[in-house]
């Protein structure tokens, strides 16, 4: 895409990946075009638009009303993007809430003077999931979190 991409600025990107570009064909007609998905140009666009929003400046009035066309649930007629809220993994959806709230149980009996053997048969009771559940909970989190404090 090289000679489209007017600027290298985040707000240029942040435009781009919104609102598409407009580029001249081989008949000189003029016509609009967005970055093509999982493109190194669209992840860049992405990441400058990240950069934005998490920056402490004020958001871009054309911006902004480009990021509401994508969430607004009746958008005008000349918004032809939408917006898609999913899981950003493939796989099955992993509850790390609730996974903490295991690993605390387990490390709270284990705190209270309780045998790892005894905590893991706890939660398997208190949380009604299964003993090999529990254990990759411990074992996968206890390296996150170490066995005493999260």
């Amino acid at each position: 895409m090289g000679c489209v991409r007017m600027s290298d600025s985040d707000l240029q990107l942040a435009r781009m990946l919104l609102d598409g570009y407009v580029y001249e064909d081989h008949r000189g007609r003029r016509r609009s075009k967005y970055l093509k998905r999982g493109s190194r140009d669209e992840l860049d666009a992405r990441r400058a638009m990240a950069r934005l929003l998490r920056s402490k400046n004020p958001l871009e009035h054309q911006l902004r009303d480009s990021l509401a066309g994508l969430f607004d649930p009746d958008p005008p007629e000349s918004e032809q993007r939408k917006i898609e809220i999913a899981f950003q993994r493939r796989g099955k959806f992993r509850d790390h809430v609730g996974n903490t709230q295991i690993y605390d149980h387990v490390r709270n009996q284990l705190d209270a003077g309780g045998s790892v053997a005894a905590a893991i048969t706890s939660a398997v009771e208190e949380f009604e999931v299964s003993e090999e559940f529990v254990k990759q909970i411990w074992s996968r989190y206890r390296r996150v979190y170490g066995r005493r404090a999260p």
